[in-house]
């Protein structure tokens, strides 16, 4: 049935993911900090893995796109960026239960438009995640990565004071998340490295 080949698709598509994740995260290696990497997207992806089969609504826009983010050759990430829109735009219309995957496929589409070297379109990519993530239940997982790349973005635009008062954001939303340790140990180093002055206290 057509149900039934949906949900195969779904856990498909999410065993892709998770492959194309690792891809991505050993792609961007030259450009950030691996291990800071790996340890906001493993905490990403579980979130998203869990709650995919659940939703109340055809995963198949959603499942073609978080398929395409593991896409790291430049020449093949325009088409990976018109899925995510499209997902997107289907996002819109659905119900609240679709919020988790929503800031999945904002959070990948930032990427996308990251390794295009669009930086300001992926800041406000990582932006929506956080507005989304605001949102009761608040998510910290989410929070936490789309603040991660909202302060690599102004780094990468020359704007270290945003970039370093993006990343104490990140350290008080990493404080209610005590498993990524070693996310706040690197996001401490990334401030020293751009000068600025401990927090008192």
């Amino acid at each position: 049935s057509a149900g039934a080949a949906a949900v195969a698709d779904a856990v498909r598509y999410r065993a892709e993911a998770a492959e194309m994740a690792d891809l991505m995260s050993a792609a961007r290696v030259e450009a950030q900090s691996l291990r800071l990497a790996l340890a906001a997207l493993e905490g990403l992806r579980a979130r998203f893995a869990a709650r995919l089969g659940t939703l109340a609504f055809t995963p198949e826009p959603v499942g073609r796109a978080v398929a395409v983010v593991g896409q790291t050759a430049l020449d093949q990430l325009p088409a990976a960026i018109s899925e995510f829109q499209e997902a997107l735009a289907r996002l819109e219309l659905a119900p609240a239960s679709a919020r988790p995957v929503a800031m999945a496929v904002w959070s990948r589409y930032g990427d996308a438009l990251e390794r295009r070297s669009r930086y300001g379109d992926a800041l406000e990519a990582y932006r929506r995640v956080l507005t989304l993530a605001r949102i009761n239940p608040v998510d910290h997982v989410q929070s936490s990565y789309a603040y991660q790349q909202i302060g690599w973005m102004h780094e990468l635009m020359h704007n270290p004071n945003d970039a370093i008062a993006t990343y104490r954001k990140q350290l008080q939303v990493l404080k209610k998340l005590p498993e990524q340790q070693a996310v706040a140990t690197e996001i401490t180093r990334r401030l020293a490295a751009l000068g600025a002055a401990p927090e008192p206290g």
